[in-house]
């Protein structure tokens, strides 16, 4: 995030910069809302008057606070943070990606024992099973984060 007394802007690609366009806000048309976790605090910004929040999550939630207070940008309280807000995907997106792994894994299995070892039956089967366990993994992680949103 910058902060300047023109514009604030912030990139929401993350470390790998998907995003090559910042997001830009006028400083006296800036709303923002803090959400504060343990570990990690969000910060939501929007233009004044509009719906819609763009969400980060910031270890320095006083410093920001302090730097989008100084330039004029307004509190203002929202509701509290819901997990599709910060998580990107869906309950059932992740009961999808489970389905692919045990699909995947499966298959793998299956290639494995039957196929013909001179023709790399084994080999492929091992490499679909991996696949398929890291495929599980995600997908059991995310339903568990999921879960784990939902409790009150």
């Amino acid at each position: 995030m910058d902060v300047t007394e023109a514009e604030v802007s912030i990139r929401v690609g993350g470390k790998f910069n998907i995003v090559d366009e910042p997001i830009r806000w006028a400083p006296s048309d800036l709303e923002y809302n803090v959400q504060r976790g343990r570990v990690n605090s969000y910060v939501g910004l929007r233009g004044r008057g509009e719906s819609e929040w763009t969400w980060f999550h910031t270890r320095t939630l006083d410093q920001v606070c302090a730097s989008l207070g100084a330039i004029g940008a307004t509190q203002v309280d929202a509701p509290a943070l819901r997990l599709t807000d910060i998580f990107p995907i869906t309950f059932p997106g992740t009961a999808l990606v489970v389905g692919v792994g045990l699909a995947v894994l499966a298959l793998g299995l299956g290639v494995q024992w039957g196929g013909n070892p001179s023709d790399g039956g084994p080999s492929v089967g091992a490499g679909l099973r991996l696949l398929g366990w890291i495929t599980l993994a995600v997908g059991l992680i995310s339903v568990s984060i999921h879960l784990w949103g939902r409790r009150p």
